[in-house]
């Protein structure tokens, strides 16, 4: 059937491009296959690889392949022959293929797994002599296995290359082991010519080399993309265990709610896909998905929807906003911003100036772009202000979370430079998108929400803060290359 196939499609004005194709079709089957697919699973890789045809173009191995191979020379490993024939087939280097293997080759801090007369698997924990005799057994068995695919994949003539300085290990050589045979048993074959033919090696004269020049082109550093969380790490932050302390939890205390990073990111996820003017129910149903998701008690559902629902409706500052009374704004506002160039020293005077006392941060000179996530961007009286989520365990009292309390961990955790960092892209931003921006009108500072210090009391557990503008306009100066 198969021949049918192929002899019906080569009749055809364009079989050989058929047949290129299905020939390539068949390899692309034959590999799911070795990967051990069976027949349902070909038919839906087959069907995903059609839909995902625009996105494979770069494939090399699914590359449409020329009409026609016939005329050309294939040169390939002889793995990859297996089932292939060809008139004429040239093998260099037939000495290479060796009946005998060094024992060297074996792992004798390895286990050996060979097979008995018997044709059963076996596992040989210690290298006895034995060991090693069933294994180089099955070593000389797969070389003459591969010699024999070789010499079998020509029609009519193979060309079979050797080391003709060593004369003396011809003998041994698999393929005159082989013809031996063949010569000795006349019911094997009727008619067995050799031919051998030395190809004499041309030598060439020595070219000599001029010396190389040497390379003395200075070239740029390349650009590193940075981050905030990149750049603190450098520095020696304690950060709270995440680890519950209490033997019986309270429930219905926010303070004892799980800490540490993937806490925070929960929360993070709740504020931002919750509406900012939420009622409770709705709060609580995307509460109870979040700790589903995370593998958390859903006996939290109506600690942390209350805290949530506390967050939306907390004057930020005096007079402030709220976020419920939010109506412009921008969750997890994405920034980029080319880095000049920003020397080991600059951070530590912006934090220096920005402090009022000296103050050392740990980085290397800074050149390519900075990047980030703000978690809220939001308007409010006409000034743009950056809010960030801060779910930091201070303390199991709201006194904790008081405005020292929340300086002191500003500045432990580098806080303040993140939102150095966030005040300088919104005002690029601003800038450009604002035609008669002014820092003092349009930017009104930055609200860091620590989640735990929230009780419904105005600005409690919110660190404020609008920073200098002179310094802004300094540090925008470095994130302003061309």
């Amino acid at each position: 059937h198969e021949k049918q196939v192929y002899s019906h499609l080569l009749q055809r004005l364009d079989g050989e491009r058929h047949y290129a194709d299905l020939q390539h079709l068949m390899e692309l089957l034959q590999q799911q296959v070795d990967l051990g697919s069976n027949a349902k699973q070909l038919e839906q890789w087959l069907a995903l690889e059609i839909q995902q045809v625009a996105f494979l173009e770069d494939d090399d191995q699914r590359k449409r392949r020329i009409e026609s191979d016939g005329k050309k020379i294939s040169i390939m490993t002889i793995h990859k022959s297996k089932g292939l024939e060809f008139d004429h087939v040239f093998i260099p280097y037939a000495d290479k293929i060796n009946v005998n293997s060094p024992r060297n080759d074996i792992n004798l801090r390895a286990c050996l797994a060979t097979h008995d007369d018997n044709n059963q698997g076996k596992l040989y924990w210690k290298h006895s002599k034995t060991a090693q005799d069933s294994y180089q057994l099955e070593k000389r068995a797969e070389n003459i296995r591969n010699l024999y695919v070789a010499i079998t994949r020509a029609k009519h003539r193979v060309y079979l290359g050797i080391n003709s300085n060593n004369k003396k290990a011809h003998a041994k050589l698999p393929i005159v082991q082989l013809i031996k045979q063949i010569q000795a048993d006349k019911n094997l074959c009727s008619l067995l010519e050799t031919q051998e033919t030395e190809v004499q090696s041309i030598k060439k004269p020595v070219v000599k080399l001029s010396k190389p020049a040497i390379f003395q082109r200075k070239l740029a550093q390349p650009q590193s993309i940075y981050s905030f969380s990149a750049l603190s790490k450098k520095q020696h932050i304690l950060y709270e265990n995440s680890d519950q302390e209490q033997t019986e939890l309270d429930y219905s205390n926010y303070f004892q709610f799980p800490k540490g990073a993937k806490s925070g990111t929960m929360q993070h996820e709740i504020l931002e896909n919750i509406d900012f003017n939420a009622n409770i129910t709705d709060i609580e149903s995307e509460v109870v998905k979040q700790l589903k998701r995370n593998n958390y008690d859903a006996k939290w559902k109506d600690c942390l929807s209350q805290q949530m629902h506390k967050i939306l409706n907390t004057q930020l500052w005096t007079n402030g906003a709220k976020l419920s009374e939010v109506k412009n704004h921008v969750d997890e506002m994405e920034f980029m911003l080319p880095v000049g160039s920003i020397d080991k020293h600059c951070v530590s005077q912006w934090l220096t100036a920005h402090r009022g006392r000296k103050t050392h941060f740990i980085q290397d000179d800074l050149n390519g772009y900075l990047t980030g996530f703000i978690d809220l961007v939001f308007e409010f009286n006409n000034k743009y202000y950056v809010v960030d989520y801060k779910s930091n365990y201070l303390g199991d009292k709201y006194h904790y979370y008081d405005n020292k309390g929340l300086q002191t961990a500003i500045e432990h955790h580098y806080y303040d430079l993140q939102y150095l960092l966030y005040s300088v892209a919104l005002v690029k931003y601003l800038k450009n998108n604002i035609a008669d921006f002014d820092y003092q009108i349009h930017f009104g500072g930055i609200a860091y929400i620590f989640t735990r210090g929230i009780n419904g009391e105005t600005q409690q557990g919110v660190y404020t803060n609008k920073p200098d503008k002179t310094l802004i306009e300094n540090m925008m100066e470095k994130f302003d290359a061309r």
